[in-house]
């Protein structure tokens, strides 16, 4: 008897071990969406009116920042890619001793070998740099401005090296300090959207590169993996000549930073989902406004999008 029980016991559960693993198709949803009019005035209510068994909705207005075209949008090459950054001087009467360079060629390698075989932009014109300090004073950090590298970014986004470069000559003058506090690049797009490439100096990875002259070389603050600073130190009158470079990681302009997203509206978990969705288009023009209605579990998911054109007028 107990065999036989224990054979029955196995049966029952290799049984419901295989309807648990059975496939069970995802139903499709059945989903529709309306309202009263196809144009509204800029900060008047739009009610969605929805009918159907959706288990998940997802609303997209079509406003910057939240169009479902962009959804998964990874890169895109903008209207105007840009850099920003801080710099400071110290005391010294060298002038002229740091400049800022580009390169689409750099092959990665942080030697001084590798830095000279690449092609390198001098863009320093293009920024400002901080000023001569008052004798006795400390430099003040100044903004470089908005310094456009458009120019940089190609429609196959092939990655740019940024560097500064820091030479000081062997003379009766005095060397300068340099320090740097901050690194932003940006890519903004045609629908104003503006993404930060590169969004501090830790990110842009900067490393050092000697190549003349190891007394005084880039150091980053607190540390290299996350500065929030670097600096070349000067030397004094009559040291011998100086040149160290600070490299950053491969950056590519054209890069985006956040996708656009939706607003969940309904979700498995709703206890009683809404008949509809009240939403107010705060400036004039024409939106392309999508619903992805779909059901899922975890490992299938299924679902149609509804896709409507409203017109906001003034």
């Amino acid at each position: 008897m107990k065999i036989q029980e224990s054979i029955r016991l196995n049966m029952l559960l290799l049984t419901m071990f295989l309807l648990a693993c059975e496939k069970k198709d995802i139903e499709i949803p059945r989903f529709d969406v309306q309202t009263d009019a196809v144009s509204y005035k800029a900060g008047e209510e739009v009610t969605f009116k929805f009918s159907g068994n959706a288990e998940n909705v997802v609303f997209w207005s079509g406003e910057k920042g939240r169009n479902y075209a962009y959804r998964d949008r990874a890169t895109e090459k903008g209207v105007l890619q840009t850099l920003q950054f801080t710099t400071a001087a110290g005391q010294g009467t060298q002038n002229n001793n740091l400049s800022l360079k580009i390169s689409r060629d750099f092959n990665g390698i942080y030697d001084p070998a590798n830095i000279a075989k690449a092609s390198w932009t001098d863009i320093t014109s293009r920024a400002v740099l901080a000023p001569n300090p008052a004798t006795g004073a400390a430099g003040a950090a100044t903004a470089s401005g908005s310094v456009n590298i458009s120019d940089q970014a190609t429609a196959e986004n092939t990655p740019v090296y940024f560097a500064f470069r820091y030479a000081s000559e062997s003379n009766a003058l005095k060397p300068r300090q340099w320090t740097i506090s901050s690194f932003v690049v940006s890519n903004t797009l045609a629908d104003g959207t503006v993404n930060n490439v590169v969004a501090n100096l830790g990110l842009a990875g900067f490393k050092g590169v000697d190549v003349i002259n190891p007394s005084f070389q880039w150091a980053f603050t607190p540390n290299a993996l996350s500065p929030t600073a670097v600096t070349v130190a000067a030397g004094n009158i009559g040291d011998a000549a100086n040149e160290d470079w600070i490299v950053s990681v491969p950056v590519k302009l054209n890069q985006v930073s956040l996708s656009d997203y939706g607003i969940p509206i309904i979700s498995i978990t709703t206890l009683s989902p809404p008949k509809d969705y009240k939403y107010v288009f705060t400036a004039p023009g024409v939106y392309k406004v999508v619903f992805h209605a779909f059901n899922q579990d975890v490992a299938e998911k299924t679902g149609i999008i509804k896709e409507m054109t409203i017109t906001i007028l003034p």
